[in-house]
């Protein structure tokens, strides 16, 4: 497809101020090896993501769901030519919005920077403009709190692992495993070993550090395609900041679902 397309960017007032993008014949198509067709937009999303599906008849999907299917994709010198001086398209909304606050916990924290190429590749040939950038937090979380005399041991009892960040985030639960989980480990339901793994790594401060560079490059990477939707503080502390603010009006939520109610051993 590279052979076949140029591409350049527009500016806002070519499009009106809205997003959009232009698809024009290339100047130098029918001479040997050149482009067939050039589309401006005026952001890498636009300039990817209608003309590949449209245009080309590409479909591009996630690996489990199919994957990249190009075999419909014309060949080098059959691109269908710009009938006319040009086809300007703009988006019918300004923003596409994705992901949720648990796909960050129970998905994306098992990833390293390939996946994140893909998916960020996979966001824009799908016009998704608008996504969230949740991974890494805790390294600021940390930091923050270390200014407030919070200690390493304390944040220990804070955050949650990498399968329960979501829950730790929304104040949920505190520390990395919770009641029910360590119920589920003494009757033998979850594997201690992988369960442990998978957790206390997490707490090291390089772990943290590591999340934070990886969605640092994130932000670098993901700058020219989106705005990026970053989290701001919910509230939620760490229960050793009311030793340190007496005064301060800290509340304890209460237990979920009795999750570490003894009872619930004799009901299994």
């Amino acid at each position: 497809m590279n052979l076949m397309i140029s591409t350049n960017f527009l500016s806002w007032e070519r499009c009106g101020g809205e997003l959009c993008f232009i698809i024009n014949n290339h100047p130098s198509v029918g001479e040997h090896g050149a482009p067939e067709i050039l589309i401006s937009g005026v952001t890498g999303v636009e300039l990817s993501c209608w003309s590949a599906l449209h245009w080309c008849g590409a479909h591009i999907s996630w690996d489990k769901t199919g994957g990249a299917q190009l075999s419909s994709v014309p060949k080098s010198g059959s691109l269908p030519h710009v009938q006319g001086d040009e086809v300007l398209v703009q988006r019918p909304i300004p923003w596409n919005y994705y992901q949720n606050a648990v796909t960050s916990s129970y998905t994306f924290t098992w990833w390293d920077w390939g996946r994140w190429e893909k998916e960020i590749d996979w966001m824009a040939l799908q016009g998704i403009n608008l996504p969230l950038a949740f991974t890494g937090q805790e390294a600021i979380w940390q930091k923050v709190f270390q200014t407030f005399n919070i200690s390493s041991s304390d944040l220990n009892d804070f955050f949650g692992g990498p399968a329960f960040l979501a829950w730790s985030r929304m104040g949920n639960l505190h520390g990395l495993l919770h009641a029910s989980t360590i119920f589920q480990m003494q009757m033998g339901r979850t594997s201690t070993s992988k369960l442990v793994r998978s957790t206390t790594n997490f707490t090291e401060e390089n772990s943290c550090q590591n999340e934070k560079r990886r969605n640092n490059k994130k932000i670098s990477f993901h700058y020219p395609l989106a705005k990026l939707i970053l989290p701001a503080f919910s509230g939620n502390v760490p229960a050793a900041l009311q030793s340190k603010f007496p005064s301060a009006r800290i509340t304890r939520l209460g237990n979920w679902c009795s999750g570490g109610d003894s009872g619930l051993g004799e009901v299994e």
